[in-house]
């Protein structure tokens, strides 16, 4: 901490001392056609201070097209140029420096003056907070006027850091945790100020929800590729009122490049150690009028073996399982008895692919996506308990498409109308399964699918400069079939919630009941398939108040009606659940770069169908004297919970921040106040499931204690540039977190480290650049478990340091053509860290992660 605020003194000190000798600068430019690439004469080029105090200047293209400013002082401007029978096009915080000459282009594209392209250069970091973004309000806004915690990744930030994956990303932002190999089903889990859990994410992509409509469980991995995002935007905090359930914890929204941007067409691709390999693509074309855009992206990776890296965590794994093929009975087992199992060798692979296409005709947005990811289901499970063998896979598969229109009308600038048709299929992909001790090391395949539509319709009024007005409805109709108990065999097609299966037609019973006893009698038990209706209706309103550009108020308040419809029972039970969340959010800026911001908002999260039903366990015969089977009983069983209630946030922030030029430096404190969180509770007293006598159950339930939780986060930025045509550039950030609260029943907040310090350098000179990233986080713990003698356990990772690396060198740089060739490593210093499981029984506690990792690759840009 004491480096850090040493860092921060330098910065201030350097300022200071270096503003006494202020030596003015200038900048020159090139305007043409976008089209022909023709210069255009005459194009009337204006400068305007960033914070819109001050004289404007004017300049005017001459005959090769040139202009120039000179004698500019040192600053941050944005600058517009305008030609007859082109848009008008404005390059949003170029920044001048003292005694140098800034570059800058102008490409026009045909059009009426009327139109205005922005382009944002984020030359400056004050100018990034005027990014206008698509999240957080109901209407476009910049980062400064947004009330809630908005993190933004550009395009340009996106290549100079590699990142592909959407996990890599987040790893970075701070506030976010996230814990690698952390569960069977959905691999990795994200957690943001004390709240965990994928499902409590809300995923966007250009403003449309691309996730489980009803929260089921997913990984976030290579499957939400982001290598060509135009930007990626980061709400941290309750978003209810605005998008209803499942913005919990935060938003993500994935803004994609446009079609219309000109014809383009881009490349990567990687491979490395592990056999490693990450690729994407995109490419575009169009007008105004009609465009058309795409992306996609695949990864695949066989994995480190980890039992030759960690050797006590693969101990019983190496000198039992690969020397003679044992492995335990169970994990209740106290005699520790064994059984013989195929020698296979170690597997930790996956995959994951997407695609995603957008189809523009005027006001009309069509688009399309599709993702898959596949991982092994022996990720964060004991060795004594999994044999880490390929075929034992999870997966998810995700499919969605949406038709979006907005409507101006022609003879009014004031409103807007925009109406937004989309719906997603999730289902698990048939091959995957379980191989471990509660399956008693048989195939044990998993069951699951969800399908939603959902309309909403937003209106905007601008009532005047000051004042904003929007207001909108939404209705959802979702069906899903929760995830199944193991099944015994392997169905060719997923099972679909559109029509209800059966389970005696498809021979689908419990794992271990099926037997019969002395008589013939079949002791088989079949499964049940829990298949619920899930209906929507929402409506919601926001107002805004921009008072001469000090002071902001956003008010909004929205209601939703859940409900829930059984359609397993005979009688089709309907649970309805209400509930209303409203938003606060004030800002003010005492003076220029500095605003302060005070928000609250309230959030809910109805749970997920999967979440209500999920149920797991053993079932085994009870034999008599003569080894006759006489009935069936049950081992540990998780078992059902039709009566979860949602769970309820309440979020108040306060944050502040200051940025001028190349120095930017912010605060947000919050408090969270959480009712009817969802926690497990373990019953020894005579229990059942469905009829059947058991050693325990496990059951998700509302807390009846309301579970606290608080932090504050530190951040600075900055960034030095050398050479008077700025050729060597140094950024550096750092952010500091702070965590806490209390969890009935638990003794650490789970998934949350108290201490968490982010930093990274970047380095810049010419064509090539280095970026490294450091992580610093102290110890994390799991949602604990009682045992038999009601004990608690609550496991966790101890504090780790990781290093990780990119570098990348640009030639062979034409006029519309770019090869990048680029090395990234993860884990420089190869050190032995862990991230948190889950708390299953057979859980690691503690999950190793991977070693060093190399991977090399290239990029291909043509067009744009």
């Amino acid at each position: 901490m004491k480096i850090f605020c040493s860092i921060i003194l330098i910065f201030f000190s350097y300022s200071f001392v270096f503003g006494w000798t202020e030596i003015n600068g200038g900048i020159r430019g090139i305007v043409t056609n976008a089209e022909s690439g023709q210069v255009i004469r005459g194009a009337t080029i204006k400068l305007v201070p960033f914070e819109g105090n001050g004289k404007e200047k004017r300049s005017f293209s001459k005959d090769a097209g040139e202009f120039i400013f000179t004698d500019i002082k040192p600053g941050v401007y944005n600058l517009e140029c305008t030609a007859f029978g082109f848009k008008t096009t404005r390059i949003i915080g170029i920044q001048v420096r003292e005694d140098r000459t800034k570059l800058a282009y102008f490409k026009l594209s045909r059009g009426y003056a009327a139109e205005v392209t922005n382009i944002y250069s984020y030359a400056a970091l004050a100018a990034k907070q005027k990014t206008a973004i698509e999240t957080g309000a109901s209407t476009t806004e910049s980062i400064e006027n947004t009330p809630a915690t908005v993190y933004v990744v550009t395009a340009e930030e996106i290549e100079q850091q590699g990142y592909m994956g959407i996990n890599e990303l987040l790893r970075d932002i701070p506030e976010i945790e996230i814990q690698d190999r952390y569960a069977s089903q959905d691999y990795n889990s994200v957690s943001a100020r004390g709240v965990h859990g994928n499902e409590k994410v809300l995923i966007l992509i250009d403003g449309i929800r691309y996730s489980s409509m009803v929260n089921s469980k997913y990984a976030l991995l290579e499957n939400y590729n982001i290598r060509y995002a135009e930007r990626v935007e980061i709400i941290l905090g309750p978003a209810s009122a605005l998008y209803g359930a499942d913005a919990y914890m935060g938003v993500i929204n994935i803004i994609t490049k446009e079609g219309k941007k000109g014809e383009q067409f881009s490349l990567t691709g990687s491979y490395g150690m592990n056999h490693t390999t990450s690729n994407a693509f995109q490419f575009g074309v169009g007008n105004d009028d009609v465009s058309f855009s795409m992306s996609g992206g695949f990864y695949y990776s066989e994995g480190a073996k980890l039992n030759d890296y960690y050797l006590d965590e693969f101990r019983f794994y190496n000198k039992k399982y690969l020397q003679d093929g044992a492995i335990l009975n169970s994990p209740v087992d106290q005699e520790g008895n064994m059984q013989t199992l195929p020698i296979k060798p170690f597997d930790m692979s996956r995959f994951a692919y997407f695609v995603e296409g957008k189809l523009e005709f005027k006001k009309w947005k069509i688009g399309i996506f599709h993702n898959q990811e596949q991982h092994s289901s022996a990720v964060s499970t004991k060795s004594h308990y999994s044999p880490y063998w390929a075929e034992s896979r999870f997966g998810s598969s995700l499919t969605g498409l949406n038709i979006e229109h907005v409507f101006l009308p022609k003879r009014s600038s004031k409103w807007t109308l925009k109406s937004v048709l989309n719906g997603t299929l999730m289902f698990t992909p048939t091959n995957s399964k379980y191989i471990n001790a509660f399956s008693n090391y048989k195939d044990a395949y998993s069951i699951g699918s969800d399908f939603g539509v959902r309309l909403t319709e937003t209106f905007n009024y601008k009532i005047s400069k000051r004042h904003k007005l929007a207001f909108g409805m939404t209705m959802q109709h979702s069906i899903t079939l929760p995830k199944s108990d193991d099944v015994p065999h392997q169905n060719n097609n997923p099972f679909l919630p559109f029509s209800m299966a059966n389970t005696p037609d498809y021979d689908i019973y419990y794992l271990g009941t099926d037997y019969t006893d002395l008589d013939g009698n079949s002791l088989k038990i079949y499964q049940d398939f829990y298949y619920i209706r899930r209906i929507i209706l929402g409506a919601f309103a926001e107002y805004r108040l921009n008072l001469n550009k000090k002071f902001l108020l956003t008010l909004g308040l929205r209601f939703d009606q859940i409900i829930d419809i059984s359609e397993y029972s005979p009688n089709k039970e309907a649970r309805a659940y209400n509930t209303l969340n409203p938003r606060l959010g004030l800002i003010y800026k005492p003076f220029n770069n500095f605003n302060i911001k005070l928000f609250y908002g309230e959030g809910f999260l109805q749970p997920a169908p999967e979440q209500k039903y999920e149920h797991f366990g053993t079932f085994f015969p009870v034999q008599d004297a003569a080894g006759n089977n006489t009935h069936i009983t049950g081992g540990f069983w998780h078992v059902p919970n039709e009566d979860l209630l949602p769970e309820k946030v309440r979020t108040t922030e306060f944050s502040g921040k200051y940025g001028k030029g190349d120095f930017s430096i912010g605060l947000n404190t919050y408090f969270n106040l959480i009712e009817n969180a969802i926690v497990s509770r373990t019953n020894y007293e005579k229990p059942m499931f469905v009829g059947i006598p058991a050693t325990a159950t496990e059951q998700s339930v509302n807390s009846d204690i309301p579970t606290i939780t608080y932090g504050t986060t530190l951040r600075a930025d900055y960034r030095l540039v050398f050479g008077q045509e700025e050729q060597v550039q140094l950024k550096i950030h750092a952010s500091y977190s702070y965590a806490d609260g209390k969890m009935e029943g638990l003794e650490y907040l789970p998934f949350t480290a108290k201490h968490t310090l982010k930093a990274g350098l970047l380095f810049q000179w010419k064509s090539f650049s280095i970026s490294n990233n450091i992580l610093y986080r102290s110890a994390s713990y799991n949602n604990g478990s009682i045992d038999i003698d009601g004990e608690l356990i609550q496991a966790g990772n101890p504090a780790f340091v990781v290093w990780n690396l990119f570098a990348k060198y640009s030639f062979a740089k034409q006029k519309k053509a770019k090869v990048n060739l680029f090395v990234k490593v993860n884990n420089v210093l190869n050190n032995q860290y862990y991230h948190t499981t889950d708390n299953s029984t057979i859980s690691l506690g503690a999950s190793p992660q991977d070693p060093i990792r190399f991977i090399g690759g290239f990029t291909v840009d043509f067009g744009g």
